[in-house]
């Protein structure tokens, strides 16, 4: 019986080596770790274990292939040497959120266009050069390649990535933007829900509240949505808005006048969705909880100031080319959560 047990863990065993396939990560070949580079990491190493090119950690996983910390390092050694942040400013939370949402962005970027080749999508040279110039900012291929020279990238990395890029370009637009269309019904509807299409030159007298999310990761988000949720019911059964921005709100520029923003606030003047948001909100309603680059927030808008008022026909193809690009990002959203779970995309770092 115990050389009958023995066998039956020899074959599981055996069968469990076959499975268990290491997966490749994403060559990093065309990259260049100058010595520069490599001394800023070991440098960034008593802050982040991540930093460390002595051997690859897996960031990000799919079926297919793993994204290291390797991989990713000269995107952050990039970044640093852009932004010449001196290196004992950055933070722990900095410097691994750099690395991760880098190796989830490079991820995305090769299933969409593993995806795409998949459905036999080509580009030509043409394409690659349109991509090519927005890295080269309209300047001659030989003096991009000079700005390369103290780059970790080399060209034939930047002249792959254009082309992946020009892959994915082409990709949705034949399989997803493509299927979009808008009606008349969505377009009038648009109209009478939105405000601030209708009105030209919309001001704003506007209150808010902000709790940060910053450094948090996303169970801690969630914990701030949920705070700001229930002090948003308090101050819709009486609760004053100016009183609980003052006690409550993160945003010091403007908690100690009850949350107020300024005499007036003209639009497109703020941040996207701060905008969007309250420039679609009545005068005296409080917006739902939504979210910026800086957490999440609650809105008052106190007055509405306009020089006139639009007719439907008048913002009609504004309307129907705003629309249409709503579908578009939300078509994009919707592709790239499907194929994420088709590629079986994992982030492997906790806490992000």
């Amino acid at each position: 019986m115990k050389k009958i047990v023995l066998s039956i863990l020899i074959i599981v065993s055996l069968f469990s080596c076959i499975n268990r396939v290491e997966k490749k990560g994403l060559p990093t070949d065309k990259f260049k770790y100058s010595e520069e580079l490599k001394k800023t990491m070991k440098t960034l190493e008593t802050i982040s274990k991540l930093t460390s090119l002595e051997k690859g950690i897996p960031l990000v996983e799919t079926k297919d292939f793993v994204v290291t910390n390797k991989y990713v390092i000269p995107f952050l050694y990039s970044q640093m040497l852009a932004q010449s942040i001196p290196i004992d400013e950055y933070s722990k939370k900095q410097i691994e959120s750099i690395l991760v949402y880098t190796a989830k962005d490079r991820a995305l970027n090769q299933i969409l266009y593993e995806e795409a080749l998949e459905k036999g999508v080509e580009v030509n040279t043409v394409d690659i050069m349109t991509i090519m110039e927005r890295f080269t900012d309209g300047a001659a291929i030989s003096e991009f390649k000079i700005t390369l020279e103290k780059s970790p990238f080399t060209y034939e990395f930047v002249f792959e990535d254009a082309t992946r890029i020009a892959t994915i370009e082409k990709y949705k637009d034949l399989y997803i933007i493509n299927k979009v269309t808008v009606d008349e019904d969505e377009a009038k509807k648009y109209y009478k829900d939105n405000i601030a299409v209708r009105l030209r030159n919309p001001k704003v007298v506007v209150r808010h509240i902000l709790f940060s999310t910053n450094g948090l990761n996303e169970t801690d988000k969630e914990k701030q949505k949920e705070k700001l949720n229930k002090l948003r019911q308090e101050i819709i059964k009486g609760a004053d808005f100016a009183k609980y921005a003052m006690e409550y709100s993160d945003d010091i520029a403007s908690n100690r006048a009850g949350g107020l923003m300024g005499e007036y606030i003209e639009k497109n003047q703020i941040m996207d969705n701060f905008d969007k948001v309250v420039f679609n909100t009545k005068e005296g309603e409080i917006t739902e909880v939504f979210e910026t680059e800086f957490g999440y927030h609650i809105a008052k808008v106190e007055k509405i100031q306009y020089d006139k008022e639009f007719k439907y026909e008048e913002v009609k193809d504004e309307i129907y080319n705003y629309i249409k690009l709503e579908k578009e990002l939300e078509a994009m959203d919707y592709e790239i959560e499907r194929v994420k779970k088709k590629y079986q995309f994992k982030i492997l770092v906790e806490g992000f």
